[in-house]
């Protein structure tokens, strides 16, 4: 199954960070700051600001989470892209 996102909406796959404690425990679904870092999969036909592939800080609570071919996802505007990182 493929998702195109409408007008301005990104779709976005998180990037899965392993943070360690300093006894070396591995904490899952950590988030730091409510901003997390994902790379975008697809782009609506009136977003100008990002391009499929890049790799984005966002506001992942504002976006919502769906589920494509088993992977989670989360569908955001693209207002609620704070960064592009430079690759």
């Amino acid at each position: 199954m493929s998702v195109k996102p409408l007008g301005t909406k990104v779709l976005l796959k998180e990037i899965k960070a392993e943070i360690k404690s300093e006894a070396g425990l591995i904490l899952d679904n950590v988030k730091t700051g409510g901003s997390t870092a994902g790379t975008v999969i697809a782009a609506g036909p009136q977003v100008s600001s990002v391009n499929v592939g890049d790799t984005v800080y966002v506001d992942w609570i504002k976006g919502k989470i769906v589920k494509v071919n088993d992977e989670t996802h989360v569908i955001i505007e693209e207002e609620h892209i704070v960064a592009v990182l430079d690759n």
